[in-house]
């Protein structure tokens, strides 16, 4: 912040600010290490029934992939990533209560 109200920084012209680069891998890498650290057996064992709502955010795919991993029976509601939430994303005590 101080940086930017002391004006510490420089303009780049477009043609000069990077590259736009690809990487496929990333569910697959956030989803290796968090097995890699928790008690997956454990998990697995408790058949874990998990109703899962990520009101159309961009983390629905993955967090749906790695319950899966982890042995829960999923079920997905407003899993698709279109970036429009279907309700308020914050939990509230009537979205609790459904």
């Amino acid at each position: 912040k101080q940086c930017f109200l002391d004006k510490i920084f420089a303009f780049v012209d477009s043609p000069h600010c990077g590259q736009v680069s690809s990487n496929k891998q990333t569910d697959s890498t956030h989803i290796a290490r968090v097995l890699g650290i928790v008690d997956k057996e454990t998990i697995a064992a408790k058949k874990f029934k998990v109703v899962l709502d990520s009101v159309n955010g961009a983390g629905g795919p993955v967090t749906k992939k790695l319950l899966a991993k982890l042995g829960c029976k999923v079920v997905a509601i407003n899993d698709e990533p279109t970036g429009i939430f279907a309700h308020r994303p914050e939990p509230d005590t009537p979205e609790l209560r459904k």
